[in-house]
């Protein structure tokens, strides 16, 4: 695809608890981006996304709002190769130990 390209996205701050997988889950439906998303044990929330360039921007920019419940205090975006690992996007549970 042309302009493809990739970001893993670290969001900080009241991110868990809040609905925030389910928010991100929603808007990268809307902005047409493939990837994941996953609460870390560290009480951040990790993002791997997929798409054109645009499209991963605006689904940022949606990501620096959050939900009503949320606070987000922090994003780190890493841009990379993409690597065609998704088709869809979704919600990874990761098991508690």
């Amino acid at each position: 695809m042309l302009g493809k390209t990739a970001a893993e996205i670290f969001v900080e701050g009241k991110v868990q608890g809040v609905g925030f997988r389910k928010f991100t889950l929603y808007h990268a439906d809307l902005c047409q981006v493939d990837g994941s998303v996953q609460n870390l044990s560290d009480g951040r929330v990790r993002i791997e996304v997929e798409a054109e360039k645009d499209k991963i921007e605006r689904l940022i920019r949606r990501l620096r709002t959050g939900p009503p419940q949320s606070k987000v205090e922090n994003i780190q975006i890493t841009w990379k190769q993409p690597e065609n690992r998704w088709t869809g996007f979704s919600i990874v549970r990761v098991p508690q130990g």
